[in-house]
């Protein structure tokens, strides 16, 4: 369904740090492997997950969910970062970005996710959170990026933990019956929203590309479809 607003000068940063933060999950635990790394609020973590399975949504199981597996949801966004580097000059004016000539205008702005890391076994939870807390002990800092006319343009996003060992689930009953054991893993990150006034701003091609060719059910049917059909499939994974 075509968008009712004209997104056409809309510099969406949320996608890439998305995309990033997919392919930071997917090292740190997975070896690169994206397929474990799904977006989905935690109430629908498996359906997402068993559908992307090719499996029926409404039947899962403990095979077809395919285990170990993270998900990853926005559940906030506000102007109030953690981190205060706002400036009413870059706010109103804007940064001149000489690779571009243009002034591209910056509002800091707190990113919050809600995730769950679902494991069969407990010995696979601890060496998990292990990973995690070495890495909560030092500053994490993702730099997805945008292009603009052929420049890319990247920006910092300030990564921040909060864990709940073997957190409570909607589904608690189904996970203790199959033994299957979980860590929330709420987290934040301290970035900025970008804005141009004239030419469209974007993710680049070979970036979507690589992504959705990582991820089962997408892999098969780019190769005859153009860079906009990468984008619509993009938006589409990242909204539904």
């Amino acid at each position: 369904m075509p968008s009712f607003f004209d997104h056409t000068n809309y510099l969406n940063t949320l996608f890439p740090l998305n995309n990033a933060v997919e392919q930071y999950f997917a090292d740190i635990v997975f070896d690169g492997d994206l397929n474990r790394v799904i977006y989905s609020s935690n109430a629908y973590a498996f359906r997402k997950r068993s559908s992307r399975s090719k499996t029926t949504t409404n039947n899962y199981n403990a095979d077809n969910l395919r285990f170990p597996f993270i998900n990853y949801y926005v559940t906030d966004i506000s102007n109030t970062p953690t981190r205060k580097y706002m400036s009413n000059i870059v706010n109103l004016e804007g940064i001149y970005v000489p690779d571009t000539g243009k002034k591209i205008q910056v509002v800091p702005v707190q990113i919050q996710y809600e995730s769950t890391i679902f494991v069969k076994r407990f010995d696979d939870l601890s060496l998990v959170l292990s990973k995690f807390l070495k890495e909560n002990s030092n500053e994490t800092i993702l730099k997805p990026s945008v292009t603009y006319n052929g420049t890319d343009i990247t920006f910092d996003a300030y990564l921040g933990y909060n864990f709940n060992f073997n957190t409570d689930y909607n589904e608690t009953d189904w996970l203790n019956f199959n033994e299957i054991h979980t860590i929330g893993l709420n987290f934040v990150f301290d970035s900025a929203f970008l804005y141009i006034n004239d030419e469209p701003v974007s993710i680049t091609e070979e970036i979507i590309f690589n992504f959705l060719s990582a991820k089962d059910g997408y892999s098969g049917e780019l190769t005859d479809l153009s860079p906009l059909d990468y984008k619509i499939l993009l938006t589409e994974y990242f909204s539904s």
